[in-house]
């Protein structure tokens, strides 16, 4: 990943059915090929969030991130959820 892309307006951390992004910083150790995301505050046991990687990531050759391969749909967050176990 290009090391610049990868920040706080492209990896976000929400809880789950929540629009507002919870804040967080975010590094991105280019040696270790690892993004990190740490919410400023503590994540509530037993709840469910949802963390995206937004396509303006990019890799090393400046290409957008896309999650589909089919090009009709444009390109695609990648978009997952866990629960902060009890």
């Amino acid at each position: 990943m290009k090391k610049g892309s990868i920040n706080t307006d492209t990896v976000k951390l929400y809880k789950k059915g929540t629009d507002d992004a919870l804040a967080a910083t975010v590094t991105y150790d280019k040696t270790a090929k690892k993004a990190v995301l740490d919410p400023s505050a503590n994540l509530l046991r037993g709840k469910i969030y949802k963390a995206v990687v937004t396509t303006g990531a990019r890799d090393l050759a400046g290409n957008r991130l896309d999650q589909d391969r089919d090009p009709s749909n444009g390109n695609q967050p990648k978009v997952w959820f866990f629960t902060v176990k009890n």
